[in-house]
């Protein structure tokens, strides 16, 4: 026969699982999750000063004469397959009589020569806004990585022909470029004024003397991101670099126009940048959330 107590604690037990599945339901990949900042700031603010998100040591600022960074009410479509919420504000970029860069330091520093390999990834939801695309120096940095001198040592962007590139540079000063035939921002002819993309980055650094692997991807709003890492990224290239990266920037030259930015996060893991919808996360949590339910029915028969 059944007691009080052993009912109370079958109960308890059954409902510390449920509540571990329901917890489930979160966003998974978030423990991967190195840094971020969503940019959900107040509407019209200003960029320098701003602190939010996880995983940085202190705050924001901007570089570049007459350049502006503020908070504007812009909302972002994200291809279907990105599990990240949008919000109804972003980051707007604008040069002044120069170029513009937005600089903050993560906590913790990035060693480009590991004793082990160690993968990082990075997305980003951008768009652009230039009513004149045809100009020289457009160049957009979506992530670039610079050391305490401020040195850059790794770049994910466009160059100057606004194809996709990665450049990235040795102690030594040398330069390692790889380029997309492909302009991103156009159709034909038709320049696409404020066109939303979902911009994905990866890392691979090795140990002194084995080339890193640097990979990007674009996906347009329109269409749809893979649930794992894809096969094929559309551009790559490796070189052996050497250094310490102390600061994220995101940057563009001074006939860039307005480059908009939402959704900045960097992690280790494929899901801490691309973690699944919400919608797969409840379909898996609920079939959890059955299978504990049968198995806690038949326990209480007993």
């Amino acid at each position: 026969m059944k007691t009080p107590l052993m009912l109370f604690t079958r109960h308890a037990r059954a409902l510390s699982l449920l509540v571990g599945a329901t917890a489930g339901l979160t966003v998974h990949g978030l423990a991967s999750v190195i840094v971020d900042d969503p940019f959900d700031y107040l509407s019209g603010s200003s960029l320098p000063g701003q602190s939010g998100g996880v995983g940085w040591s202190g705050s924001w600022s901007l570089i570049g004469a007459g350049a502006a960074g503020t908070i504007q009410s812009n909302a972002f479509t994200a291809p279907s397959g990105y599990g990240y919420s949008t919000s109804s504000t972003s980051l707007q970029l604008t040069p002044g009589t120069g170029n513009v860069t937005a600089r903050r330091a993560p906590s913790s520093t990035i060693n480009l020569n590991p004793t082990s390999t160690q993968t990082y990834y990075y997305s980003i939801l951008f768009s652009r806004v230039d009513s004149d695309p045809s100009q020289s120096n457009e160049v957009v940095s979506f992530l670039s990585m610079t050391n305490s001198s401020g040195q850059e040592l790794v770049r994910f962007g466009t160059n100057s022909s606004e194809g996709l590139n990665i450049l990235s540079t040795t102690n030594a000063g040398s330069a390692n470029s790889v380029n997309s035939a492909a302009n991103i921002y156009s159709t034909g002819t038709t320049f696409e004024n404020a066109a939303q993309y979902l911009i994905l980055c990866k890392m691979e650094l090795n140990a002194a003397g084995t080339a890193d692997i640097f990979s990007m991807s674009l996906y347009p709003a329109a269409g749809s991101v893979p649930s794992s890492e894809p096969a094929v990224w559309t551009l790559t290239m490796s070189a052996d670099l050497s250094g310490t990266i102390t600061n994220f920037n995101m940057a563009g030259t001074v006939n860039v126009g307005a480059v908009n930015f939402e959704n900045f996060y960097f992690g280790s893991t494929y899901a801490s940048v691309v973690p699944e919808p919400a919608s797969s996360r409840l379909v898996v949590g609920m079939l959890s959330l059955g299978a504990i339910s049968f198995l806690w029915r038949r326990r209480t028969r007993r």
